[in-house]
C-alpha cells in the first residue's frame, strides 16, 4: 500500500469517526465542516471549551476515561 492511500484511507476513517460527534444529524453536516475539524483539532477543542467552560469539558472527559 502506498503512503498517500494509506493517507486518504486514515483521513476517510477520520472523517467518518468525526460524523459519531453529530449523532442522528450527521447526514446533514457538511463534508467541508469534517475536513475542517480534522485539520483543526485544537481550534475545534478550544472552542467548545469557551462555549461550555472549561469545567464542563474536563468532566465530560473525566466520565469517559
Amino acid at each position: 500500500m502506498s503512503k498517500n492511500t494509506k493517507n486518504t484511507k486514515n483521513t476517510l476513517n477520520r472523517e467518518e469517526s468525526l460524523l459519531t460527534l453529530f449523532g442522528p444529524t450527521s447526514k446533514e453536516v457538511p463534508t467541508e465542516s469534517l475536513t475542517y475539524i480534522r485539520k483543526n483539532p485544537k481550534r475545534f477543542v478550544k472552542k467548545i471549551t469557551e462555549i461550555y467552560g472549561l469545567e464542563s469539558v474536563v468532566k465530560w472527559v473525566g466520565e469517559s476515561v
